[in-house]
């Protein structure tokens, strides 16, 4: 009779744990795809807040630390959020400017755009999406390469 209990016991903490996998997996996906998930379910996990605040992020002098140079202007960023999603530099954090080199300003904003939002416009034309991968290539923003 122990050793079944035990059995059980050890059963149910295994599914205790693909349940926290899971429930993670599934606020991830949430987060990434659901664009106000409070009103759906009237808060939010940690995971979606913390993926809502790096979108937010985007384009905002905010907490900024780091200075990208495009085609001549002049982009700020956060390494933490650089660094999530490539490791082509492979220490940012003692990095103040990093340079991304043959790549137009709409790319490099596009980019950009990408790196904190996981989204890119619907309407970009065949010579954008060329010149686009060819940095995710260069860049290893390998998540946007598979996109294409």
């Amino acid at each position: 009779m122990t050793s079944h209990l035990e059995l059980l016991r050890d059963e149910h903490l295994q599914l205790q744990l693909k349940l926290a996998d899971l429930q993670k997996r599934y606020d991830i996906l949430e987060a990434s795809c659901a664009k106000d998930t409070s009103e759906k379910h009237g808060r939010l996990s940690f995971v979606q807040k913390l993926v809502s605040t790096v979108a937010q992020l985007y384009d905002k002098d905010l907490y900024s630390d780091i200075t990208i140079h495009c085609d001549g202007h002049q982009l700020r960023g956060h390494r933490f959020v650089i660094a999530a999603r490539t490791d082509y530099w492979s220490d940012l954090s003692m990095a103040d400017r990093i340079e991304l080199k043959d790549v137009s300003y709409s790319v490099g904003c596009t980019l950009l755009k990408w790196i904190y939002t996981d989204r890119l416009d619907a309407n970009l034309g065949d010579t954008m999406i060329m010149d686009i991968l060819a940095a995710a290539i260069e860049y290893r923003l390998e998540e946007l390469r598979q996109r294409f």
